[in-house]
């Protein structure tokens, strides 16, 4: 995340299932393009800002990064 906001770059759509792991391990940020703003599967992990209407921001991106770590934790478990 340093990295990424060092550079300037927002990722707004952070999550598991935008990890990729190669052969030899190294993970990969894949930011997938959004098929729908209500995808009922992320609402749950919505920042603040996303449902005021607001743009992704650097907390925003740190909130799911939260997230993240949450889903590994819990093996992707769904709440």
């Amino acid at each position: 995340m340093k990295y990424f906001h060092e550079n300037g770059v927002i990722l707004g759509r952070l999550s598991c299932k935008n990890i990729l792991i190669d052969s030899n391990m190294n993970a990969q940020i894949e930011i997938l393009p959004s098929s729908s703003m209500g995808d009922q599967h992320e609402v749950r992990w919505w920042s603040v800002e996303r449902f005021e209407g607001q743009l992704s921001s650097f907390s925003s991106d740190i909130w799911m990064l939260g997230v993240t770590i949450w889903q590994i934790m819990n093996s992707g478990k769904a709440l």
